[in-house]
């Protein structure tokens, strides 16, 4: 098996990523979510930064935050 970065790649304009990121607001201290199940990237690339944002549902201050994707492709040759 070989295994290869991929370091440029753009992905469909609505990346959905599958899971739920956790912070404190800096404003209230209350938890808020990056919800990336049900939000979406806007045009996200690998290996650059993206910013995804949110609203404290207590105090309405809004929260940034950065992600940097990346990938990985494994080949493995058919062995017949």
């Amino acid at each position: 098996m070989k295994r290869f970065d991929i370091t440029n790649c753009d992905l469909p304009k609505r990346t959905y990523l599958g899971f739920i990121y956790h912070s404190e607001c800096s404003e209230c201290g209350s938890v808020i979510e990056f919800d990336f199940d049900r939000d979406y990237l806007s045009y996200p690339s690998i290996g650059e930064n993206t910013k995804a944002y949110t609203v404290c549902n207590d105090c309405g201050k809004e929260h940034f935050i950065f992600i940097k994707l990346s990938m990985q492709a494994e080949i493995t040759e058919n062995e017949g």
